[in-house]
């Protein structure tokens, strides 16, 4: 995809309104407000618990983003993973969420092939408005 693909809003305040974006803090952008960077909420394994340090080699665990949103206008949002993950672990493709929808917290689920410490995992998603 191109940058043109991309809604190119000057107005930084106006990215996360129509994302619907709920997050604690200030959200992290990227150059010309093409995306915003979620950092690390929390990591689950497979049967709910928390991870609080550090995931295990053969663990297949979900990492959730530390926000979600609620897409309005007729937009879609992607949900981009971090693909300095792909070092160390096994992840998926990206995913749409569309405008309309219930609030959602972008997660994606890994099976990590080395151990990695979560400090170590800068962030965990990007979301790019499409226009």
């Amino acid at each position: 995809m191109t940058d043109s693909a991309f809604l190119n809003l000057v107005r930084g305040n106006r990215v996360p309104a129509l994302m619907g974006l709920q997050q604690d803090g200030t959200p992290k952008y990227g150059p010309q407000y093409h995306y915003i960077e979620l950092p690390v909420g929390s990591i689950h394994k497979d049967d709910g618990t928390v991870i609080e340090d550090k995931v295990l080699r053969n663990q297949h665990v979900e990492v959730v983003a530390a926000g979600s949103i609620m897409v309005r206008g007729q937009s879609p949002v992607l949900v981009a993973y971090n693909t300095d993950l792909q070092q160390v672990a096994n992840l998926g493709s990206m995913h749409l969420v569309h405008p309309g929808g219930e609030r959602h917290s972008p997660s994606f689920w890994v099976t990590f092939r080395k151990d990695c410490d979560i400090a170590s995992i800068k962030w965990a998603v990007r979301l790019y408005l499409l226009a």
